[in-house]
């Protein structure tokens, strides 16, 4: 057998195509006669190809390979295999050819590799019907864009090489063209993602990276001065091959930025057409289909999206038009259901072009496709872009007179009001925020829309507390409940307990407060809506962490994380990792803690996160002080106090000066105490316990604890000392305990008392001087 003519060898290691290969290999070993390794040009269908041959003849297998580039007649494809054969034809007669042909591959057991057979699919599909017709031993393998569509046929599917694949090849490649260049990861990993995959791409990218360096190259390509004028060869040949009608249906669906699916199609390309458009496209390669739980969604290449616009600029041009407009008026899932989370997640991109293309054109489709929009935009962000559409949509929308034209306008631009409060708010603007849902909920009792009206009410009550209109927030909340109770809807039912949670939580009532988010959150599970059930199981942990119930928080907040993460919330998954470092704070694991609030940190800066950046921050001063680090954490306090500036939340004013006071008040805390526990000085401060004698008593037991190995005194142990011989409830007597602590620490224990699993206990570097 002669190897070099049969087999070509080839050293290199294939990247990322090595189930592939196990597939082709174990399908011919199970008797498989007709493979085609099918995918898009520059896929790597020819490196697979090669591979399978070198695989074969290491196993001491015949194999053949014969290359039917630039063949372009049945004759000319069948004198090419004699050769890859070793017989020479001798004659132009094609029935003596293809007998020669059979007679050398039925001597035994044989495969036959054709690769690049699309210039002649025809003539290739009826060779290797006669070939495999009139042989028993022999096994053919087709490298095509396409399917043969033969009835022995099976096909091999090659996708693009996935990002960390890519990136491998490009590294390696450009190490072989130029052993001393190196290249950043970062800059290898973008340059793979604009090779979308493709193995021709990353390597003509490779070599330019060897002579340019990766950098230049990166910024070549962002430029548009290098072109893959390889790859846009490698279409040329699909193109060709295309109708007219599939070629404008090419060029349209270059218009969308991810996947889609047939009704976006039928919208862009026509209706009667795009099933048998799709289906052509598909099976040349230059679309990918995939099966989802929603149904098939379609895919192109960055590549081959490129090549389709330049190809037909004027019906990307037209389609885009129309991909606005089916945008804007497509019937949708409900916007918090997971299946809208990952049709949003899908369609974004394309959204926000066709917003763009319609807001100042067309502001009823931008003020739709702003609503569409905003609750990806409030998950994901950014917040530049977030705020931008909100507030652009929202002028365009006054500006045009919408709200007074029809009712589905008016809701549509409370919507977009109470979206941008709700940003406000986040960043620590809680004045601007109400003056957003004050105009929001004069439209919507405008128009007599009563759940609107209640689900802003519910968000003003929450800015209200914060800005310390206590009473006004509860009758807020009350008003909402109200309206609630009339709508029986789920969703507002949710939000409104939400937010009762939120005003009992600021005040302390713990019991009231884990009631409501409780409630909240059996609505939010019966309104199947993710992310209401990940915020009211938010507040429920917040609430078990004020309670020092540690591994109930932690329970909280984990499900609260899976919530998140089926809406992709980046926004709250970033808050949500704040209070998870309290929890390790409160367990005593410092480190922990401080990595969890400094990646925290970050995150809720980066989502303009006013509220979790100073809770962060919060968090990082309190691990300081339970290193005793004092000068860290006045440095970090310092930090804090800037932050505080840019809110209007009054709370955050009184907490930080009470953690100056403590950190101040810590190299020398001695606490002063009379024998009876009837009154006590800490620092400059000195209160009277006279009518208070659960407080009293409990110091006293706290103060008596201080030095016992088990110092800490539990809920039960307070509970018993604190009010002795009264039998109440676990879960008020939880919250009689949590209040008593709570308000010792605001009578000024704060420096001194600390929480932990094991219960609560006096700082034990405290000094007490006992007083008759």
């Amino acid at each position: 057998m002669q190897r070099e003519r049969e087999s070509p060898r080839s050293s290199r290691r294939i990247h990322g195509r090595s189930e592939e290969l196990v597939e082709a290999i174990a399908l011919l070993a199970k008797g498989e006669r007709l493979l085609t390794l099918r995918g898009p040009p520059g896929v790597g269908k020819t490196t697979l190809a090669r591979a399978l041959v070198e695989r074969l003849a290491l196993e001491g297998r015949r194999v053949f390979f014969a290359s039917l580039d630039g063949v372009d007649a049945r004759a000319a494809a069948l004198a090419t295999i004699a050769r890859a054969l070793g017989l020479s034809p001798r004659t132009s007669n094609e029935a003596v050819v293809l007998e020669r042909i059979i007679r050398q591959l039925d001597t035994g057991t044989a495969t036959l590799v054709l690769d690049g057979v699309d210039a002649i699919r025809a003539d290739a599909r009826s060779i290797v019907d006669d070939l495999l017709a009139e042989t028993t031993d022999l096994s053919i393998v087709t490298g095509s864009r396409t399917a043969l569509a033969s009835p022995l046929e099976i096909v091999v599917t090659l996708a693009p090489l996935a990002v960390d694949v890519a990136t491998a090849l490009l590294v390696e490649r450009v190490g072989r063209a130029a052993p001393k260049r190196t290249i950043e990861p970062e800059l290898a990993r973008e340059l793979a993602q604009r090779s979308a995959g493709l193995p021709l791409a990353i390597e003509i990218v490779a070599g330019w990276v060897a002579s340019l360096g990766a950098r230049e190259t990166l910024s070549a390509l962002r430029e548009g001065e290098l072109a893959l004028d390889a790859l846009d060869q490698a279409l040329d040949a699909s193109w060709t091959l295309l109708g007219v009608e599939e070629r404008r249906a090419f060029g349209a669906c270059s218009v969308f930025r991810k996947t889609f699916d047939i009704e976006a199609a039928r919208a862009v390309v026509g209706a009667s057409r795009a099933a048998s458009d799709l289906a052509t496209l598909v099976s040349a390669s230059l679309l990918d289909v995939h099966d989802t739980c929603d149904g098939a969604r379609y895919a192109m290449l960055e590549g081959v999206r490129d090549y389709a616009a330049r190809r037909a600029p004027a019906e990307a041009v037209d389609a885009r038009e129309r991909l606005a407009q089916h945008l804007a008026t497509c019937t949708r899932p409900r916007a918090d259901l997971p299946a809208s989370w990952r049709r949003l997640a899908e369609e974004r991109d394309d959204l926000v072009v066709a917003w763009e293309h319609a807001i100042d054109r067309d502001p009823r489709s931008a003020l739709r496709l702003a609503v569409v929009l905003e609750p990806s935009l409030a998950a994901q962000g950014p917040p530049s872009l977030h705020r931008a559409i909100l507030e652009r949509s929202i002028a365009a929308s006054e500006t045009a007179g919408l709200p007074e034209l029809a009712e589905a306008h008016a809701a549509a631009t409370v919507d977009l009001l109470y979206a941008l409060g709700r940003l406000e708010a986040l960043g620590g603007h809680h004045e601007a925020s109400r003056a957003l849902l004050e105009r929001g909920i004069a439209l919507a009792e405008r128009h007599a829309d009563g759940v609107r009206t209640a689900w802003l009410i519910a968000h003003l009550a929450m800015s209200l507390r914060a800005l310390g209109r206590v009473d006004e927030a509860a009758a807020l909340v009350e008003r909402a409940r109200a309206v609630e109770s009339r709508e029986a809807d789920a969703r507002l039912h949710a939000t409104v307990e939400r937010a009762a949670g939120a005003l009992h939580l600021a005040g302390g009532r713990l019991e009231p407060a884990g009631e409501a988010y409780r409630r909240a959150g059996v609505a939010a599970r019966a309104a199947s809506a993710s992310r209401l059930e990940g915020l009211a199981l938010l507040g429920s942990g917040q609430v078990h962490l004020a309670r020092g119930d540690l591994d109930a928080a932690s329970s909280a907040f984990a499900e609260a994380r899976s919530c998140f993460e089926i809406a992709t919330d980046a926004r709250h998954l970033a808050r949500l990792a704040v209070h998870e470092g309290a929890v390790a704070l409160r367990r005593g694991d410092v480190t922990d803690a401080e990595e969890r609030f400094a990646r925290a940190l970050d995150d809720v800066v980066l989502q303009d996160d006013v509220e979790g950046e100073l809770e962060a921050r919060l968090g990082l001063v309190r691990a300081a002080r339970a290193r005793d680090d004092t000068r860290l954490a006045e440095r970090r306090l310092d930090e804090l106090a800037l932050g505080v500036r840019r809110t209007d939340d009054v709370s955050w004013k009184r907490r930080l000066a009470e953690l100056g006071e403590a950190i101040a008040s810590r190299d020398a805390i001695v606490l002063t105490l009379t024998r009876d526990g009837r009154s006590f000085e800490l620092g400059s401060r000195a209160v009277d316990f006279g009518r208070r004698g659960p407080l009293r008593r409990i110091l006293l037991a706290l103060a008596e604890r201080r030095r016992a190995p088990d110092r800490a005194l539990s809920v039960a142990e307070t509970l018993a000392v604190g009010w002795p011989g009264e039998r109440m409830r676990h879960e008020s007597g939880a919250a009689r305990v949590y209040m008593a602590i709570r308000r010792l620490r605001m009578l000024g224990l704060e420096p001194i008392l600390r929480t932990s699993d094991a219960g609560y206990a006096l700082d034990e570097s405290v000094a007490i001087v006992w007083r008759d």
